[in-house]
């Protein structure tokens, strides 16, 4: 609207001040004294040449044409090249103003045009002045660009280095667990199978001398984590079957492979460390079956059917894990066991494992960040896409004093071992159905 009124009426008024006999007479007067504050505009111009807050030409006579307005008298000036090139541009955008006017499909096209230029200009923008001050490049150690590829082969062998590391931690351990099972005071032995058929293993020997006992959990009901909503059919649609997965088992002993929810299309079981004749242990071939059976016994269909699992026992499992995470693409494991700590039965008596002289109610192991959380924590962060699944369990036992009151626990802490990068997982038991 600005420009149309400056076109139409700012010309007609133009017209009649330059026209008008006083103004052409102002040539002869003597020079007009400094202009005052105002707004002025060319006559040569006016229709497009943008005004200014001060008389370019104090020597060329003015007209007041509107309270603060002026317009200038520079029809007799020559032109700049600049004051040519600005009319022709002007003259063109008027001519292209008036085609897209009259096609419509031409002013979206270059209105698109327009929005595209101005997108990738933003786009080089910030790639020139934003992007290296935001996205830096991961480097090695001798300040080289790293690749998925190279990243990928430096974590695997820092993986096969902590299993050297872990192999040796674990050779340490059973020497000085086999020095503690001979000298312990109520003959406890380095392993022995409970009265309900669990094994118990010592694992290793605490920072205070006291035993890190391992055994099985028993497992619940397996239906309360909804795995069938997961499944082909399932109410998610997503049809998750486990095809191509990996899945790490460690458990208290060997799987039994040969098992009709193991066999069908093919062994999909695979014992990781049998030297000799394999051990078969029903929890482990339970756990295994959670996990991935094929479904022969409907019922008896597991998480991830048709997945397949390494399997191992679990006296060795920080030895083994690294070099298994690490060469074989297992991305996700499952480890049905735990520590004892706080009261213990062991044999018909009541035991406490804690430190007596510190406490005879509360453990201290409940919740510690102990070289086993410690260690799960350096294996997830090298292996990056790696999730260590745990039973969420109290755990009981350790400092082998027997409970004075002889009924058994006063007191039982609850909790693990604060790692943060493991998953811990709960289940409902007794469902029925």
């Amino acid at each position: 609207m600005k420009t149309k009124t400056r076109t139409t009426k700012g010309i007609a008024i133009v017209t009649l001040a330059f026209a008008s006999a006083n103004f052409a007479q102002q040539a002869d007067k003597p020079p007009v004294p400094p202009p005052i504050p105002g707004t002025y505009y060319s006559a040569k111009d006016f229709e497009w040449k943008p005004p200014l807050p001060f008389n370019p030409h104090p020597d060329l006579p003015v007209v007041e044409i509107e309270p603060g307005k002026f317009l200038v008298d520079d029809t007799g000036v020559p032109d700049t090249p600049e004051q040519i090139a600005g009319r022709a541009a002007h003259q063109a955008a008027v001519e292209h103003a008036k085609a897209l006017a009259a096609n419509p499909a031409l002013a979206e096209a270059e209105r698109a045009a327009r929005q595209e230029a101005q997108e990738a200009a933003w786009k080089a923008t910030f790639l020139a002045g934003f992007a290296p001050w935001i996205v830096m490049d991961e480097r090695d150690a001798l300040g080289n660009v790293t690749t998925s590829a190279s990243l990928e082969e430096a974590r695997k062998s820092a993986l096969l280095k902590l299993g050297e590391q872990t192999a040796k931690d674990a050779q340490a351990a059973k020497e000085q667990v086999a020095e503690f099972a001979r000298t312990n005071a109520i003959g406890l032995p380095e392993s022995w199978t409970d009265a309900e058929g669990r094994r118990h293993i010592i694992d290793r020997i605490g920072p205070q001398g006291t035993p890190y006992i391992k055994h099985a959990h028993n497992l619940g009901s397996a239906i309360t984590v909804g795995a069938t909503n997961l499944w082909p059919g399932g109410p998610l649609g997503l049809g998750l079957t486990g095809t191509n997965v990996s899945i790490g088992l460690w458990d208290e002993g060997h799987v039994l492979t040969n098992h009709q929810e193991f066999t069908q299309s093919g062994l999909r079981v695979s014992l990781m460390d049998v030297s000799g004749s394999p051990v078969y242990n029903d929890h482990a071939t339970h756990v295994a079956g959670t996990l991935g059976a094929w479904g022969v016994v409907g019922a008896a269909k597991g998480f991830s059917h048709r997945a397949r699992v390494l399997s191992s026992d679990f006296d060795y499992d920080f030895q083994e894990m690294p070099p298994v995470v690490g060469t074989n693409a297992v991305r996700i494991s499952n480890h049905s066991y735990g520590y004892n700590f706080g009261w213990r039965l062991i044999g018909g008596t009541w035991y406490w494992l804690g430190q007596n002289n510190w406490s005879s109610t509360e453990d201290w192991h409940f919740g510690y960040y102990d070289d086993v959380a410690r260690t799960n924590d350096m294996i997830i962060s090298l292996r990056r896409r790696f999730c260590r699944c745990f039973p969420l369990e109290t755990r009981i036992g350790m400092a082998l004093l027997p409970n004075p009151s002889g009924t058994g626990p006063s007191t039982v802490g609850a909790g693990n071992g604060p790692t943060r990068s493991v998953h811990w997982t709960a289940a409902r038991k007794g469902i029925t159905r």
